[in-house]
């Protein structure tokens, strides 16, 4: 898990796309469509709060939280794709639903 994290964090960081596929990757890690969205969301989540602290160690968080439109873009891709992505674990044929413990 914590080596999709990586990969998906550093695709995320070379293009947009990257948001859906470490989603992805992440999402796969989990045996059911239910976790694998989670987890996709909670990727995104976290390229989201990477991308603030960087920003804010840039010390260029305030002026980019004063983009207008930009900034709930941004928040909205991140959440959106990252979800998407670990949606995706749903298109597995047979995949399992529900894990019997």
């Amino acid at each position: 898990m914590v080596i999709a994290l990586l990969v998906g964090l550093a695709l995320a960081s070379v293009h947009w796309l990257g948001l859906f596929l470490g989603g992805a990757i992440v999402g796969w890690t989990w045996p059911t469509t239910g976790r694998a969205t989670v987890a996709g969301a909670g990727f995104g989540l976290g390229v989201l709060l990477t991308f603030g602290i960087t920003l804010a160690l840039a010390d260029v968080l305030d002026m980019a939280l004063t983009l207008g439109p930009i900034t709930p873009l941004t928040i909205g891709m991140a959440l959106f794709l990252g979800t998407l992505g670990g949606l995706s674990r749903g298109l597995a044929r047979n995949a399992p639903e529900s894990v019997a413990e």
